[in-house]
């Protein structure tokens, strides 16, 4: 399927530098985390979804990936990764942007948060328009084909850096 690749090259363009840890939000089966794992250059890659069944799944075809329950949407998360990836996972929660921002404070220093979402939706709109405890890398619309059906979907994708934690200078004079 194109789109798979589309959004394999997405991440591969914004992930930067090799990273310790890499997460998938809202992984369902696991095929967005092996993704993920092959495109990003992670030592540890986690996938968090809170079906039992879906994780389940997505432990027996990816080993090499780490699944753990995890509400997407609740914070604090149990690692603090570099980078973060979310594909069609914001439609189904309340405030997008809110959530976009709380997981922002979930990253390490520098981090990169990765979103993709279906252009046709409310969310998206949103997700265009928000404003973010982050840099914006990269706010556009795309296009991709499904090689089987033909199907072609429309898409917003984001990517948002952490900024970096203010440095503070305090001079004391006696």
């Amino acid at each position: 399927m194109k789109n798979t690749f589309d959004s394999f090259d997405f991440i591969k363009k914004h992930a930067g530098k090799p990273v310790v840890s890499a997460v998938d939000l809202g992984c369902g089966p696991g095929f967005t985390t092996q993704m993920l794992n092959m495109a990003a250059t992670a030592k540890e890659v986690y996938g968090f979804d809170n079906s039992d069944t879906l994780l389940f799944s997505a432990m027996e075809k990816f080993p090499e990936c780490i699944f753990v329950k995890h509400d997407p949407a609740s914070t604090p998360f149990p690692v603090k990764p570099e980078l973060m990836y979310a594909r069609f996972v914001l439609s189904r929660l309340p405030e997008p942007v809110k959530v976009v921002n709380n997981w922002l404070k979930e990253l390490g220093s520098g981090g990169v948060l990765l979103i993709e979402e279906l252009e046709d939706t409310k969310t998206a709109g949103e997700l265009s328009k928000g404003r973010y405890d982050g840099s914006v890398l990269s706010n556009e619309a795309a296009e991709s084909r499904d090689e089987q059906s033909g199907n072609v979907r429309k898409m917003r994708r984001l990517a948002l850096k952490k900024k970096p934690a203010p440095d503070y200078y305090f001079d004391l004079f006696i």
